[in-house]
């Protein structure tokens, strides 16, 4: 569109007053097209479809979402939440999640937004709920599940959205590489932590959040250097090896639970949830931070909102989904063909063993 207005501008200087009346028209009439040419684009590549869910795939069923204090995970849970589900936010801190709990009570909800009931369901504010989890702490994570088995409600859909970048090599406290912990490990063990109690529900789902950054992985899942002990440490090297582990474990997992359960296993889904601007660049090293902030205003028209990002994951969690879908990766609400690495059932099985040795399951 820039383009065509600067072109219109050069040639419209050498016409004369009557060329010029007539050519404004059609440059306008450029301008307009181009413009809706770049917003059809957005919507359809970028943004995706707004999620359409069943009153009976949300309404009294409790989704427990990690890192849901921000981002795409905040969003999530205020779409579930005014769509009339139980929503858990299982978070690192308490404050940040108390404020985003604000956020969303306060927030006026938009009635277009999905059909459903209101009037026979608890208050927004007794159907929010906040769970202390660490996902990058295993004692953590035990003692957050300890304290949701003690809350006495059932399961019916665990989110694993949260996830970090981390511009240097971290560890957590047993020392382990922290974006695997944090991205890959941590909600290994909490999902089948919590795996009992979603088995125990019809319709129950695993939404796990990755990114097809994990294609960045071009020699696949390196299983005897998980945690990057060895081997020289990128960042962007190592998210995509988090984000290949976790299509690979939720490959893993949708194929047990189909062989545990023929009719009603607990279904497994992975999402892109598409570039979306959030605070995950927070930990990039500056040299790739400030490029990002200076150049804000150029990157926000090619990154979806967080309300966008939340979509797929809303269409994952809460649609009518079949059991030969589970085990498969979804883009802009669309199912997508992943790489080769991913399907390599031997190393997402040798994948699992390890991180339930890594993360102390027997």
């Amino acid at each position: 569109m820039i383009v065509a207005v600067g072109i219109s501008m050069s040639i419209s200087d050498k016409m004369t007053e009557s060329q010029l009346y007539a050519f404004i028209p059609a440059s306008v009439l450029s301008v307009i097209i181009s413009g809706v040419f770049i917003y059809r684009t957005r919507k359809l590549r970028i943004t995706g479809p707004k999620p359409r869910v069943p009153n009976h795939l949300v309404k009294g069923r409790v989704f427990l979402i990690t890192g849901a204090n921000a981002g795409i995970g905040k969003e999530t849970a205020r779409q579930l939440l005014m769509a009339g589900a139980t929503v858990i936010m299982a978070c690192r801190s308490e404050e940040r999640a108390r404020e985003a709990m604000e956020d969303i009570l306060t927030e006026k909800a938009k009635e277009s937004d999905y059909e459903h009931e209101r009037t026979t369901l608890k208050s927004p504010k007794d159907r929010l709920l906040f769970l202390k989890c660490d996902v990058s702490d295993y004692k953590s994570i035990r003692d957050a599940v300890k304290t949701f088995e003690a809350m006495k409600i059932p399961l019916h859909v665990l989110i694993n959205n949260a996830g970090i970048m981390m511009g240097t090599r971290t560890t957590n406290n047993v020392g382990h590489e922290l974006t695997m912990s944090a991205n890959h490990l941590g909600h290994f063990l909490l999902t089948n932590l919590l795996l009992p109690k979603l088995q125990r529900e019809k319709d129950a789902r695993v939404v796990v959040l990755t990114s097809s950054t994990y294609a960045l992985a071009k020699n696949g899942i390196d299983l005897d250097d998980l945690n990057c002990d060895g081997r020289k440490y990128t960042m962007f090297s190592q998210y995509a090896q988090s984000k290949l582990a976790n299509i690979m474990f939720g490959k893993e997992l949708a194929k047990r639970e189909k062989n545990r359960s023929k009719d009603d296993p607990v279904k497994v889904f992975m999402v892109h949830p598409g570039l979306v601007r959030t605070d995950v660049v927070r930990n990039m090293p500056w040299y790739l931070k400030y490029p990002n902030m200076v150049f804000s205003v150029v990157l926000t028209t090619l990154q979806k909102t967080p309300e966008a990002g939340a979509y797929t994951s809303v269409y994952a969690a809460a649609s009518e989904l079949s059991c030969e879908e589970s085990g498969l990766y979804f883009s802009n609400s669309t199912v997508t063909e992943t790489n080769m690495h991913t399907k390599d059932e031997q190393k997402s099985k040798d994948l699992w063993d390890l991180s339930c040795k890594l993360v102390g399951l027997s």
